[in-house]
């Protein structure tokens, strides 16, 4: 399905006019953080592999401790869990010699934790058991338990088409929305709803494989990251992607993310939520 060309130019100049505001006025997200942070990063082709970051002054400390533990014991770290405040997260995976299922849970104790990782590692091992435990708590954290980013649930898959073996949509704001997806130009893509409500924005696109994402595109003005944007047409909002994964393999992409409104991100407030997609990129 063709994209609408007055829509793509729009949502082109929507974003051309929102890059522009963003340098001029040199906007920064507040260094200062009024709780701890925590996280968690695993390979997501061997389980075994896992590194934690807890009691962080910051959730980018958080996420890169998190991936450079699990990258120094010899996996790819990918975040999968963020939290902030009072807390704890567990991690459970199967011995190796039956296989690499793991889970992972998020609560106000260890234990809580641990029984809602249990049961998603029994998910994807169909019964094994999930003998290997570790954990993470934010020990000096003062604020309330606040879920940031949590990949726990598989991307939601649309609708199947007749014919169709890779179907484009995004998940956003509770609709499941079939969309159709572009690449003009190099390093660019593009997702857009194909009732118009909704365009995603990629900049500066990695090549193949699995990449982590944060906000520093748009935040720390850095102009060769990666970054992911997206236009609420409906609510004139914009909103930017701070954590998640980003999967690229020739021209297929598909993306689990959290984001936030634009304006809240730079202001050091208000909550994320997850948008998740998947598109064929068409030149």
């Amino acid at each position: 399905m063709q994209l609408i060309q007055p829509f793509i130019k729009a949502a082109i100049i929507a974003t051309l006019l929102f890059s522009a505001t963003v340098g001029c006025s040199s906007l920064k997200v507040s260094e200062k953080q009024p709780t701890k942070f925590g996280a968690l990063a695993i390979d997501r082709n061997n389980g075994f592999y896992y590194g934690w970051a807890y009691d962080q002054n910051s959730l980018v400390d958080a996420e890169q401790k998190a991936i450079n533990e699990c990258n120094n014991r010899g996996g790819k770290g990918t975040v999968v869990l963020e939290w902030s405040g009072r807390g704890c997260a567990a991690y459970r995976t199967t011995e190796g010699t039956i296989g690499t299922a793991y889970g992972w849970g998020l609560a106000a104790t260890k234990e809580e934790a641990d029984v809602i990782a249990t049961k998603n590692c029994l998910k994807r091992s169909n019964g094994i058991p999930a003998d290997n435990l570790v954990w993470a708590c934010n020990s000096g954290a003062v604020n309330s338990l606040k879920e940031i980013f949590n990949e726990t649930q598989e991307p939601l898959q649309n609708n199947p088409t007749a014919g169709s073996e890779f179907n484009d949509f995004i998940s956003f704001n509770g609709n499941n929305l079939a969309a159709s997806g572009s690449c003009p130009d190099s390093g660019v893509a593009m997702l857009a709803a194909d009732d118009e409500t909704v365009m995603v924005l990629f900049n500066n696109v990695p090549p193949d494989g699995t990449t982590s994402v944060n906000a520093d595109f748009f935040t720390n003005e850095c102009s060769s990251c990666f970054g992911i944007s997206i236009q609420d047409l409906n609510a004139s909002l914009t909103y930017v992607a701070t954590a998640g994964t980003f999967t690229k393999k020739g021209n297929e992409i598909s993306f689990t993310i959290a984001v936030k409104e634009l304006s809240s991100l730079i202001e050091g407030s208000g909550s994320s939520f997850p948008v998740t997609g998947k598109f064929i990129c068409e030149e």
